[in-house]
C-alpha cells in the first residue's frame, strides 16, 4: 500500500520528467525543421498545464478525493518534515489506508 505523500511524490517526479523529456524532444524537431517557434512554445506551454492539472487532481488514497491546491503547489524535499491533512478527509497523508468506496 502507498501513503499519499508517496502518490504525490511520483506524480510530481514523474510530471516534471515528463515535461522536460518533451521540451527536448520538440527542441530537437525545431531544430530539424527550422520552423517558426511559436508552435514549439505552445506545445511546451499545453505540457506545463498538463502537469499542473494532474498534480491538482490528485486523489486521496483514504478518501479518494482531490487534493486539489495542496497537491498542486506539492514540493517532496520542503514537505519532508511536516504531514498536512487531506482537505477533505482531515487525516494525514503518511498514514497508510486503503481507500474504500
Amino acid at each position: 500500500m502507498a501513503t499519499t505523500r508517496q502518490k504525490l511524490n511520483r506524480h510530481f517526479w514523474a510530471g516534471w520528467i515528463l515535461v522536460v523529456a518533451l521540451s527536448g524532444v520538440l527542441a530537437g524537431l525545431h531544430g530539424l525543421f527550422n520552423e517558426a517557434g511559436w508552435w514549439f512554445l505552445a506545445l511546451v506551454v499545453v505540457a506545463i498545464v498538463g502537469v499542473f492539472v494532474a498534480m491538482y487532481r490528485t486523489r486521496c488514497v483514504m478518501c479518494g478525493a482531490p487534493l486539489r491546491r495542496m497537491g498542486l503547489w506539492w514540493h517532496p524535499g520542503a514537505e519532508a518534515n511536516w504531514s498536512p491533512p487531506c482537505p477533505s478527509c482531515k487525516k494525514h497523508i503518511d498514514r497508510i489506508e486503503p481507500f474504500k468506496r
